[in-house]
């Protein structure tokens, strides 16, 4: 009888915890972006120029331009929910509803750009650095699973 009890006090305990991961899970599946593109542009020094981008399938691709200690093609899965946190933080922050530029107030600055394709279109942003706190903060999530830490990212072939 006391092992009944106690299976029904967790079954009790859980149900709400089951049922919001369910609902949290069905608004990721949901997000109209299909990926999105981040590079980080060069500035008067030695900053990194690098471009990460990210599709709804886990699909990461990470290009190396200059100044990065992987220059190159770089590309791995790392997973549905990890690029799917992204995408959906974007669309839950009105990213659609971004300007297409902001105005640089410092000149030598390394610029963040993003371009973000839906199904039907896309939308660049310039300047992002200077725009919404949410399209920095989506930089940096980007530049903590988007780069090239380990032998499990695959080197594109260099092909002309």
């Amino acid at each position: 009888m006391k092992k009944v009890i106690f299976l029904a006090l967790v079954v009790i305990t859980m149900a709400p915890l089951l049922s919001w991961a369910i609902r949290v899970k069905k608004k990721v599946k949901s997000s109209p972006i299909i990926s999105v593109s981040m590079q980080r542009t060069a500035c008067f020094g030695k900053c990194p120029e690098y471009i990460i981008n990210m599709d709804n399938k886990g699909n990461v691709t990470y290009t190396g331009i200059r100044n990065t200690p992987s220059l190159g093609v770089y590309k791995k899965n790392i997973g549905y929910p990890a690029t799917m946190n992204i995408l959906y933080s974007l669309n839950q922050n009105q990213v659609d509803t971004c300007s297409k530029l902001y105005q640089a107030r410092i000149q030598d600055l390394p610029g963040i750009m993003y371009t973000i394709t839906y199904k039907d279109s896309s939308k660049r942003i310039l300047g992002a650095e200077f725009g919404p706190d949410f399209l920095k903060e989506t930089a940096e999530a980007m530049d903590k699973i988007g780069k090239p830490t380990d032998k499990t990212w695959k080197r594109a072939k260099h092909t002309k």
